[in-house]
């Protein structure tokens, strides 16, 4: 379904040149978060780059030639329908974004005018429009306000993008968010994590923007990658807006001969897939090894998961093939005891379902316990007569694990042999090396193990 209404303003496209040569690693081995659906459009704009939402009603905003009024458009999302048409007193060359600010009821506003980069503030209840502030490069290009903080989407001067906070006075950037991406002209807030249009495709040599298609990505507070929305999205993708179970967005369109562009508004449905029902991952290193656990709110009975592993210097994945994911209901368990005392691992679960094998998530860094010689509290203790005696083997070693009195009178000898490294365990029920029962009191445990030995403290009560 296509809409379409008049537009007379004539339109002019600001054109930056690009200069960027540098590779960008492709970021398709993080998991598809959202696939979209396309449900309607309105076209009939002319260069439209920003969208926004007050929660009832979208907005957008598109460029203009200077001297001409910016037209502000009011949209039933319902509907795609415009409502009303109201102009400002934009002179400069682009308008870049625009956010709604639910805290001042006020749109924020960033145009350009080739040398900087201005934010304004409108007020639709007095209809005022203000100059803010003033802010050079890096040029936030797209906007968000959330929970009113002003957020910046920017291409600096080498057109290397960031996700920013605008200082509320003078308009200086904070940078929060680095990100390897190209031409990023857009930025969403979904509730919890930012969403940006890019490309990692770097520019032509001349500067020009490549014809590739731009990819929704999905930005944590933190600067995490939690991954992407399918399929890609036109070249020419500018604005983007969440509302609701829907995702709005601003296509620039072809650029026509005088420099203007037919541009639409497209409604896509947020459809979710397996990775939006991760509800929590849990990461921790134990006696027993490195422990992933992760939790879905749902899932189908035949869908499956397997295990990759990179060490961080090498940084290259590869599947664990005896990997071994135990489930309980919703929570699923994943215990990685094969691994080498003191190295970093990274660990990315997969889905295996009908559509092929696709990432779930992927955890931080974790170190491997390091190359030590562990005496673990023995337990229980104090203990009567019976208690275990736990300790792990950086190799495999010839052990000697020994139990000596206060004067340090050797009593028992527990294990004198060659045993494999890993964690280990042996009992002891109180006795000495010709069977004798020994007296309450306490006892020191000895282990050695190659160039290596530590003792523990044990108490008995008889």
């Amino acid at each position: 379904m296509k809409k379409h209404f008049a537009v007379k303003h004539a339109i002019c496209f600001c054109f930056t040149l690009l200069l960027l040569t540098v590779a960008v690693e492709a970021q398709d081995s993080y998991p598809v978060l959202r696939t979209l659906e396309f449900v309607d459009e309105l076209a009939g704009f002319s260069n439209p780059t920003g969208i926004t939402s007050d929660g009832r009603y979208i907005y957008v905003i598109a460029q203009h030639t200077s001297g001409y009024d910016v037209p502000l458009y009011k949209i039933d999302p319902g509907t795609m329908a415009v409502v009303s048409v109201t102009n400002l007193a934009l002179h400069n060359c682009c308008v870049q974004d625009l956010t709604w600010d639910s805290d001042n009821n006020c749109f924020w506003i960033s145009d350009s005018d080739n040398v900087s980069e201005q934010i304004w503030r409108y007020d639709p209840g007095t209809g005022n429009l203000t100059y803010h502030c003033n802010s050079s490069y890096p040029y936030p290009i797209g906007m968000e306000c959330v929970d009113g903080v002003l957020y910046t989407s920017n291409q600096d001067s080498d057109y290397s993008s960031d996700i920013a906070i605008i200082d509320p006075v003078d308009c200086s950037q904070a940078s929060l968010v680095d990100m390897p991406l190209y031409n990023t002209y857009g930025i969403g807030w979904n509730g919890h994590s930012f969403i940006v249009a890019g490309r990692t495709v770097p520019n032509d040599p001349d500067g020009s923007p490549p014809p590739e298609p731009k990819k929704l990505y999905n930005y944590a507070t933190n600067g995490t990658l939690l991954g992407y929305y399918e399929p890609e999205l036109g070249p020419y993708t500018y604005g983007i807006e969440v509302l609701g179970d829907y995702l709005y967005v601003c296509d620039y369109g072809a650029i026509q001969g005088d420099g203007s562009a037919d541009g639409t508004v497209k409604k896509l449905r947020l459809n979710p897939t397996i990775a939006t029902l991760l509800q929590s991952v849990d990461l921790e290193v134990s006696e027993s090894g490195i422990i992933i656990k992760w939790k879905v709110s749902e899932i189908d009975e035949d869908v499956a998961f397997s295990v990759s592993r990179s060490d961080i210097a090498r940084g290259v994945f590869e599947e664990l093939s005896n990997a071994d994911v135990v489930r309980d209901g919703f929570v699923f368990t994943f215990v990685d005891s094969d691994y080498e005392n003191g190295v970093r691992y990274r660990y990315r679960i997969n889905v295996l379902d009908e559509n092929g094998e696709r990432v779930l998530f992927e955890t931080e860094s974790v170190a491997a316990p390091a190359n030590i010689l562990t005496l673990y509290s023995n337990y229980p203790n104090p203990f009567n007569p019976m208690t275990t005696i736990r300790y792990d083997l950086p190799c495999v070693s010839h052990v000697k694990l020994e139990i000596y009195d206060v004067a340090g009178r050797r009593l028992k000898t527990l294990i004198d042999g060659m045993q494999e490294k890993g964690p280990q365990t042996v009992s002891w029920d109180g006795t000495d090396n010709r069977g004798n029962s020994l007296a309450s009191g306490v006892y020191f445990c000895r282990i050695t193990a190659g160039k290596e030995s530590c003792s523990r403290k044990l108490l008995m009560l008889r």
